[in-house]
């Protein structure tokens, strides 16, 4: 397949692209900007990928309070852009977009623990699933839903073939201790006490590889 991937230069794109570069795959890199609509456009038209691997994002959760235009521009508007040049490739096989668990937000707590004991059945079985309905608390979350209603409305009116990916936190950096697993390793091993999120986790974790072997299957199976 001809994949096309935004990001690969990212965390988990870069491992992305040494995973997919082992098969027989014929792999591009997105250089446009993504906010740059006709240069976006004429790119992917060019490539005319079977497969779009959208992974570029701002993620730092955080600063996005603080820099909200930007994080909309880039999750939002770039995407936006990316399927509309998308749309355009008459073999396009599948659109599989990063979303994240952040999209869930804020869920009241005890409606959360009634519901994972009574509907689920278990109390180790998670707080949410995707039946719940997304609430968003962060402008890093709000764009990334937005995109997601934006694939809904593309595969309703033009049959747009997309796949959501709601991640969670994955792990497995070597170069920063910004994100949360690798942030607690260097708080345990760097000072006597650590400050980091709940007493009781709420959250999981997803190493690197793991999380790949999710995404592989995906392109290589679009339907």
């Amino acid at each position: 397949m001809r994949i096309l991937i935004t990001g690969a230069s990212g965390f988990i794109g870069s491992h992305m692209v040494k995973r997919l570069m082992k098969v027989e795959h014929t792999i591009h890199c997105l250089e446009s900007d993504l906010t740059d609509h006709a240069a976006v456009t004429a790119e992917v038209i060019r490539i005319s990928p079977d497969v779009v691997v959208h992974l570029a994002a701002r993620t730092e959760v955080e600063k996005s309070f603080y820099e909200q235009t930007t994080f909309s521009d880039v999750n939002y508007t770039g995407t936006v852009n990316l399927i509309e040049a998308a749309n355009r490739v008459p073999n396009l096989q599948n659109f599989v977009f990063a979303s994240t668990m952040e999209v869930y937000g804020w869920q009241p707590i005890q409606n959360a623990l009634k519901r994972r004991k009574e509907t689920l059945g278990s109390d180790q079985l998670p707080a949410f699933d995707e039946s719940i309905q997304p609430n968003p608390n962060a402008p890093y979350a709000v764009a990334k839903y937005a995109c997601e209603k934006y694939l809904e409305y593309m595969g309703r009116c033009f049959d747009f073939p997309y796949t959501i990916l709601r991640q969670t936190n994955s792990y497995g950096r070597k170069d920063n201790n910004f994100f949360v697993v690798e942030q607690m390793i260097y708080q345990m091993l760097t000072q006597e006490d650590v400050y980091f999120g709940y007493g009781t986790p709420y959250r999981n974790f997803l190493y690197i590889d793991d999380l790949i072997d999710v995404w592989e299957k995906v392109i290589e199976n679009p339907n």
